[in-house]
């Protein structure tokens, strides 16, 4: 069963709260980076991507890097931008946009949980951002940065964040940049504290939606903490977390844009496409349903339905569409058996719209696909199995922020 904690967090004061936080580190490129902390002194991206305040050269797994996060996360503090609460708090934690709402709670989670296995992983991770990670968590004492979490939405936590969002005012409300709402309570009354964390308590699973590498650093930090100063009350046995209840998230498309047809003409692509698929023109580019993609190239949209027999019904992991599109376009034919390394693939969220992978396509003479997204329960149902999602396989917005509320130990 799933344990969580309050914790004592550092968090910027509400009206620093729209210039502190930030989007998650790993959606932003070093070069955006920069470009927030120019226009931002006080933009946290300076803790989660520090190589903002470096020159454009710097290698992005340097010592430097490092050593000016650590720096960086201290003069928060001593500058005021971040505070410390005085006690251990739970913090409801809400995102708005574009009519879609999800409220959920911002916590500590248990390391040992995730060891175990009760919070579950439908992602591989990768060595090199394993390090970097680890050693930013390691080096800076603590989480800047939430994982992001699920659980099968259980009603009775529902009702309490409703009642705390009904009953009191917020601390901090924003909207940022990219026209998402923030809005955080503070939960620091031990009565809610100990209903919500025992409601928890009797969930049999959490499951990441976004952040596995941050949760596998907080694994790896503990491991190393606890190899020399055994304490299992210690900060390093818990990780900074956001919790949203399944029936409140959105997962988006995330498409595909591949640089050139592999050697192929156009005609003569769209002719291996009929082995195992029905083409047609399209107007749009956007599926209506699963096992439907939307393929463009040479100006055109098509779309392309995946025959019956060309995929497998039962296996939570070949039956998504991202399989679908790899195991019979993107590697027999396009020629990239790898996602993660083959420089030929970009991934575009949808939440760019079809004119992006128009654009980028028509930019590299290639095609795009755009996808249906898979939902929520495929995610779980994969991660129940103990498989793997196919790399950039899910696509979550809005997603928290960090600086919200940072955890330190």
């Amino acid at each position: 069963m799933a344990i969580i904690r309050p914790f004592v967090g550092y968090r910027p004061p509400p009206d620093l709260a729209p210039a502190v936080c930030c989007p998650p580190y790993d959606i932003i490129s070093s070069g955006e980076a920069r470009n927030m902390a120019r226009d931002n002194p006080r933009t946290f991206i300076r803790v989660i991507k520090p190589e903002a305040d470096l020159p454009p050269d710097t290698d992005i797994f340097s010592d430097a890097v490092y050593e000016k996060a650590t720096e960086n996360l201290n003069a928060f503090i001593t500058s005021g931008s971040l505070v410390r609460d005085p006690a251990p708090c739970l913090y409801v934690y809400r995102l708005e946009y574009g009519g879609h709402v999800q409220t959920g709670v911002v916590c500590a989670a248990s390391v040992d949980d995730y060891d175990s296995g009760v919070i579950k992983r439908h992602e591989l991770t990768r060595y090199d951002r394993e390090k970097d990670r680890t050693r930013f968590v390691n080096e800076q004492n603590g989480n800047a940065g939430p994982v992001f979490l699920t659980y099968r939405e259980k009603k009775e936590i529902t009702q309490i964040i409703e009642d705390i969002c009904s009953q009191d005012s917020p601390e901090t409300e924003f909207i940022s940049a990219d026209d998402v709402s923030h809005t955080l309570w503070t939960v620091n009354d031990e009565n809610y504290i100990d209903r919500i964390t025992g409601e928890f308590s009797e969930i049999p699973s959490l499951y990441i939606a976004d952040g596995h590498h941050r949760a596998f650093a907080a694994s790896k930090v503990r491991q190393i903490r606890a190899s020399s100063h055994p304490d299992p009350e210690a900060g390093w046995n818990y990780f900074l977390t956001a919790v949203f209840p399944d029936s409140q998230l959105v997962i988006r498309d995330y498409n595909r844009v591949i640089k050139d047809l592999n050697g192929l003409s156009k005609q003569e692509f769209l002719q291996e496409l009929e082995s195992c698929f029905e083409v047609s023109p399209a107007s749009q580019g956007r599926p209506e349903a699963p096992r439907q993609f939307g393929l463009f190239t040479g100006s055109q949209w098509y779309r392309l339905e995946a025959k019956p027999g060309t995929y497998e019904t039962e296996d939570p992991v070949k039956s998504l569409d991202v399989s679908i599109l790899h195991d019979n376009i993107i590697s027999p034919i396009l020629g990239i058996s790898d996602l993660k390394e083959e420089s030929r693939i970009e991934f575009i969220g949808g939440t760019r719209g079809p004119e992006e992978l128009e654009r980028r396509a028509v930019s590299c003479s290639g095609l795009a696909f755009a996808l249906f997204p898979p939902t929520i329960e495929d995610l779980m149902r994969v991660s129940d199995a103990g498989e793997i999602m196919p790399p950039k396989s899910t696509w979550f917005y809005p997603k928290p922020y960090s600086g919200m509320a940072v955890h330190l130990f």
